[in-house]
């Protein structure tokens, strides 16, 4: 399972505002304190002998509400 922000490899941060898990079959991120940087696209990309999958979402940070 690997995990891109804009097309470049994420990883877990050390103070825990970005957390990357799974629960059983399902995958997860985990974005804490976001602010304008923390936009922008997300990618999960599984892949085995069988052949990739993936899924992207885009992220939208706003002001408080």
């Amino acid at each position: 399972m690997s995990w891109f922000k804009d097309g470049k490899p994420l990883k877990p941060s050390d103070d825990d505002k970005v957390k990357i898990g799974s629960d059983g079959e399902q995958v997860y991120i985990e974005l804490s304190d976001c602010v304008a940087e923390t936009a922008g696209e997300y990618t999960c990309t599984a892949s085995n002998v069988v052949g990739d999958a993936c899924c992207t979402v885009n992220v939208i940070v706003t002001g408080r509400l």
